[in-house]
């Protein structure tokens, strides 16, 4: 909490550079857009969307500066600013569970990938759910050069069994920070089912379903034309 605030603090004072498109915010700005990126994130649509039985949804969709933003972090190594989320990511997490008690849990890395970034991204999209619990003992077992290779590789996950705190007995909400498919998704949810747990929606940080980005151009391209 006090990191986030020196963090917005700093950027208020000093300035900072828009997470999209790099450009430098004006001093006082302690947002995480631009007006230009703004604009471009505001217009794609984030309705929630079927899963299976699996209420999905996300808090932006994958294009423009949002995939920009994402693409520079994972390319860096450089740790995404999300401070700039917090009061929207609770909102739609408060929506997403209607009031319902609820656990987050996060999707866990491919093994070795938290050692080579140093952070991973839906682990620091979880710690956003305040004040929703997190458990993090949803593991991921599958090498992750294998699914770049090879898609059709499902992706594999085992579920703690050992340690503190116990699996949780409220229902889940599966954290991912891009949903591409829903092969992941489908599978972390099919993993804590089978160990008796009780999963009921998934919510993600960028939405790269090629309909949720289809929907989102689309809509842009009919607010530039009605500007024109």
């Amino acid at each position: 909490m006090i990191d986030n605030w020196l963090s917005a603090t700093g950027r208020a004072l000093f300035g900072a550079d828009c997470a999209g498109c790099g450009r430098a915010l004006p001093v006082g700005n302690a947002a995480l857009w631009c007006a230009c990126c703004t604009v471009a994130v505001i217009l794609a649509p984030r309705q929630p969307s079927a899963l299976g039985d699996l209420v999905v949804t996300a808090h932006y969709v994958y294009t423009g500066p949002v995939a920009d933003w994402l693409v520079r972090a994972k390319l860096t190594g450089a740790q995404p600013r999300l401070d700039g989320l917090d009061g929207g990511w609770r909102a739609q997490m408060a929506t997403l569970t209607q009031g319902r008690r609820c656990v987050a849990v996060p999707i866990g890395p491919h093994a070795g990938r938290l050692t080579e970034r140093g952070w991973h991204l839906p682990d620091l999209l979880a710690n956003l759910t305040a004040p929703l619990p997190i458990w993090r003992g949803l593991r991921r077992t599958d090498c992750g050069a294998t699914r770049r290779v090879d898609r059709q590789t499902l992706p594999q996950f085992s579920v703690r069994t050992w340690g503190w705190p116990q699996r949780p007995r409220l229902p889940i909400v599966l954290i991912d920070d891009v949903i591409t498919s829903g092969a992941t998704v489908a599978a972390a949810a099919a993993t804590l089912r089978a160990a008796g747990l009780t999963v009921i929606a998934a919510m993600c940080l960028a939405d790269a379903r090629p309909q949720a980005i289809a929907h989102a151009l689309e809509m842009a391209g009919s607010c530039r034309a009605e500007r024109a």
